[in-house]
């Protein structure tokens, strides 16, 4: 009788030494993760939680977060600047958040319109309306104010005794005109350009020369000649408390029947940027993109034919502007479809294109971040990187889940983004950008992100400010060395001027879960055990779980670090079709490798 030959089986050890990132694909890598929380890629190939974070402090209402040289934020309507009351905002805009532009030495919020200035710590308004107590005169003048006198100057269509009258304004033509007798042409001469003096009390106050100003409630009457109409915008050539002078003619002097308001206006607008020291802003509303007076944020409407003027145009494409950012030499305003880009150093030659695209999502306007010289963002179906020809989506690993109202910050080659899914669930996402990973980190809104100072800032939804690199922000004080003269660090002491933290975050909870392992095989092969290496910091705490074939979490052992130290530790797997793992735990653990121990399967032979 002859028996079955049984074969042996064989044995070998495969070795995960290279931990990837977050993936939501239904397939992922060996070492990449199904899903994880509070991780991170900086130990890379090493897998480990990210570092604590540092709270700042708790604000109450906060209006508004931006990074600067230093930390700006707004609450109780107070404007703050380097952790510091800098002043009061208005209070017609107490409700309302703050958008925040950085020009040389101004700070300029909207939708307040003021400008503070960092180094005096001057707050001014960008616009500015005087409306007269007292009905205004209107006096023919010169450039300088110097009004022609009404005895030397004639009005009439013949022309004048020489030896009478200085000024002739001359009505023998459809247009009038100045001239003035000159003895070398034995002639009267045009003279070119012709102002009127507009005097009041504290007519000019807030205004100053080659400001742009609307007039309204000047009357129209005979003494103005040509069809001028003052109600208009109107360039100032002079200006004192109380008085203005615009260009304009005619009949020397009178007396408005009413009392008349002056204003210099910022347009509303939906986004602000800064490029090539002018503000650049656009209104869905208008379908505008404006662009203030080159130096002058306070004048929108400035126009004299000069390199410096304000900038303004009409654009026609479909939908609102859903973004604005200043990018490698332009302003690009984004719509969801697309792109406007602004390029030119000069209203002469300014010019702007449409690019169709992926643009930015509504509502994610502060996603744009440009990062190692790249524009990153959130569009419709992911975020992208955008290099100046076309964007590329960069979300691939996040998988088909669709998100919205995405808000990012940039720090050391990493993306920040925290959004929303379809069920309103708020989770930040990282991504290393030299290392092309994405990491998964804590759920919950965060409204804004701020870099500054080498820090980066956000703020949660308690208002409260976080620094997401606190070890950053503590500077040790370093004795001195006696080779180079230079300091070197003491541990445990802070320099004065550094920023206090007014608490760490405590040792968070943190967890990464493989996908599916055992199913990469077609063939009668098992794994019949895992060994980890892991260290763990004293005080920290680890956990393993696993899942047989998606059933439950079942939890195969814990550890709690004494003190810092190494594991090996070997999990026995039973006989199943797939399984993955859950790794958690709080504090610090770094995990080396998972080695498994595959077995092939026996069979039998006849």
């Amino acid at each position: 009788m002859r028996l079955p030959k049984l074969q042996s089986t064989r044995s070998e050890t495969k070795v995960l030494s290279a931990f990837g990132g977050y993936n939501a694909n239904g397939r992922i890598q060996d070492g990449e993760f199904s899903d994880m929380k509070n991780m991170t890629v900086d130990y890379y190939p090493i897998l480990s939680p990210r570092i604590p974070r540092g709270k700042l402090r708790d604000l109450t209402d906060c209006k508004g977060l931006y990074g600067t040289d230093k930390l700006v934020w707004v609450t109780e309507n107070k404007l703050y600047y380097n952790q510091s009351e800098a002043c009061d905002l208005k209070e017609s805009c107490k409700d309302k958040e703050r958008t925040f532009v950085r020009m040389g030495a101004y700070l300029c919020v909207f939708p307040d319109k003021v400008m503070y200035n960092v180094y005096d710590q001057t707050l001014t308004d960008m616009e500015n309306k005087v409306t007269t107590t007292t009905k205004p005169s209107f006096t023919l003048c010169k450039m300088d104010g110097t009004v022609f006198p009404e005895k030397k100057t004639y009005t009439g269509d013949t022309e004048p005794d020489k030896t009478q009258y200085e000024y002739w304004i001359d009505t023998s033509e459809n247009t009038v005109v100045m001239k003035i007798w000159s003895e070398n042409s034995a002639a009267w001469v045009s003279v070119g350009t012709t102002y009127v003096k507009i005097q009041s009390p504290g007519i000019g106050k807030g205004f100053k020369v080659y400001d742009a100003a609307t007039f309204s409630g000047v009357d129209k009457r005979a003494e103005i000649y040509n069809n001028y109409d003052f109600n208009t915008s109107n360039i100032l050539y002079g200006c004192g408390d109380d008085y203005v002078i615009v260009m304009g003619l005619i009949n020397k002097v009178f007396t408005n029947s009413e009392n008349i308001t002056i204003s210099r206006t910022v347009p509303d607008m939906d986004f602000v940027t800064e490029m090539d020291n002018r503000l650049w802003g656009c209104s869905s509303t208008n379908h505008e993109i404006y662009a203030c007076k080159l130096g002058d944020p306070k004048n929108w409407r400035c126009y004299m034919g000069l390199s410096s003027d304000s900038y303004a145009v009409t654009v026609g494409s479909e939908g609102d502007f859903t973004g604005a950012i200043s990018y490698s030499g332009s302003v690009l305003f984004f719509k969801e479809g697309g792109m406007h880009r602004l390029f030119g150093d000069k209203p002469s030659n300014y010019e702007l294109s449409w690019k169709p695209m992926r643009g930015v999502q509504l509502g994610s306007e502060k996603s744009l971040i440009v990062l190692n010289e790249v524009l990153y963002y959130k569009s419709r179906d992911g975020i992208c990187a955008y290099n100046g020809s076309m964007p590329s989506k960069i979300s691939g690993n996040l998988g088909t889940e669709m998100y919205y109202d995405a808000v990012a910050g940039g720090y050391r080659d990493k993306y920040y983004v925290c959004m929303r899914d379809e069920l309103s669930n708020y989770c930040t996402y990282v991504y290393d950008i030299t290392k092309g990973m994405w990491t998964k980190e804590d759920e919950g809104i965060k409204k804004a992100f701020a870099y500054s100072d080498g820090g980066l800032y956000f703020l949660d939804k308690n208002n409260s400010i976080w620094v997401i690199n606190y070890e950053q922000i503590f500077m040790p004080i370093a004795p001195m060395d006696d080779r180079f003269g230079e300091q070197y660090m003491y541990p445990g002491e802070w320099y004065p001027g550094a920023i206090p933290v007014g608490e760490e975050e405590e040792n968070q909870e943190w967890y990464a879960v493989t996908g599916d392992m055992g199913l990469d095989s077609i063939y009668n092969k098992y794994i019949r055990e895992l060994v980890i290496r892991l260290e763990i910091e004293a005080d920290a705490y680890f956990k393993i779980e696993i899942m047989y074939d998606s059933e439950n979490w079942q939890k195969v052992m814990e550890y709690t670090g004494t003190k810092k130290r190494s594991y090996q530790v070997p999990v026995r797997i039973k006989r199943c079709d797939h399984f993955k793992l859950r790794l958690s735990g709080k504090g610090a653990v770094k995990v080396y490798s998972i080695a498994q121990m595959i077995q092939e399967g026996s069979a039998v032979s006849g």
